[in-house]
This record gives C-alpha cells, structure tokens and sequence, in this order.
C-alpha cells in the first residue's frame, strides 16, 4: 500500500475527493490511501500527485527535477502552475523566475504563475538520446507559446507523431525518469489539450490529468 507524504495539510481535502473518505495516519504527515474504485491507479496517483503529496511506498520518494519550477496546490480545486518572473519596468516574462531582468537589467523582478495552457510554437523530434539521458525515446522537444507571450522550450508527452504546430497544450507533472533507488524524478511537460481533463469531468473529480 501506498504511503502519501502531503508538503501541505489542505492538500489532502484533494486527496479526499478521489479516495476514501477515511485517512488512515502514519508517522512523518503520511497517509494510508485506497482508491474509491471509481478511478484507475494510474488516475489517482496523478490526482495525488497534483495535490503536492509525494508517494513514499517501501521508501521510495516522489522527487522534482528542480525545486520551486511549480506550485504546489493547497486547494482542491486548484492545478500546479510554473513559476516565472515578470519584469515592473519593461514587462518581460521568463521561466524559470530570475531576480534581474535580462532585458532591461531592472534589479528586481516579480514572481508570476504562468498560464497553464499555450501552443507548440515549433517542436523536433530527438530519437537519439544525449549522453547520460535516462528518459525515454523517442521524444518530442520544442517551444510553447504562453498567453503572456512568453516562449519557452519544453518537451512533450506522449506520441511525438501527434503532435502539430500550433496544437493547444496543457501543463502535466509526469515522472520522467526513476534513480539508482527506484525515486521517481517528477518533471513538467506539455499534452495536448484533448488528452487531458481540467475541469470536473464524469468521475466527478476536478483538476484529473489523464
């Protein structure tokens, strides 16, 4: 049985809404949780994981690439958003969040979410993988355009030959590799928009990324 280890305490109101209604506790802030049966394992987890818990089982962890790339949601009806900054003098918006604007060198840059949808802007497909790589190929790299004009390079989940230029995409937390310990290493991608769920949907679950 899975243990969840919640960063923040209202996030188990999410966890409540695609699990039983009863949380068994565990030392270190864990949670022993079972499926309500209305979703699939592999649903779930995605819901747990987008509600800032971190799966623990037989001492294995949930592990970002890069702290502070995201948010952590403490609402039920929220999603993980990126952290960027905005400059106060020129406007410029840029991921990950910097404290000098490269544009206009303003010393002191605001923390922005960024929107969670954009469009691929342009996209490659790389079926050789760089040295050290411990993803999965093929995969699909590329720029997304952000509503706040922003252009930033990411990859892509899922099947590289669907994907299109101009194709509206959504923000997903996915495991992109697994360490010499079994930690599962969480990154962020972009799936297209068809594949995903963002409100509620037949499950009646909110925020469920398939």
């Amino acid at each position: 049985m899975t243990i969840w280890l919640c960063t923040d305490a209202r996030a188990k109101a999410v966890l409540r809404r695609v699990a039983s209604k009863r949380l068994d506790k565990k030392p270190n802030s864990g949670y022993i949780i079972k499926p309500n049966g209305r979703l699939t394992i592999s649903q779930w987890r995605n819901n747990a994981l987008e509600s800032g818990c971190m799966a623990a089982a037989e001492g294995k962890k949930t592990i970002p690439v890069r702290e502070n790339l995201w948010t952590t949601p403490s609402l039920p009806n929220e999603l993980p958003q990126l952290i960027g900054s905005k400059c106060p003098s020129c406007g410029e918006v840029v991921f990950p969040k910097n404290r000098t604007c490269t544009n206009c060198l303003h010393p002191l840059m605001e923390e922005v979410k960024l929107s969670r949808r954009g469009k691929i802007y342009n996209l490659s497909t790389v079926m050789l993988p760089p040295p050290k790589f411990k993803g999965q190929i093929p995969y699909a790299i590329g720029f997304v355009e952000l509503p706040e004009g922003l252009r930033m390079l990411a990859s892509f989940s899922g099947d590289p030959e669907i994907l299109e230029v101009g194709m509206d995409v959504v923000l997903v937390l996915e495991t992109v590799y697994s360490d010499e310990n079994g930690n599962e290493i969480i990154g962020f991608r972009y799936k297209p928009i068809a594949d995903n769920i963002e409100a509620v949907g037949k499950s009646g679950t909110p925020g469920l990324n398939l």
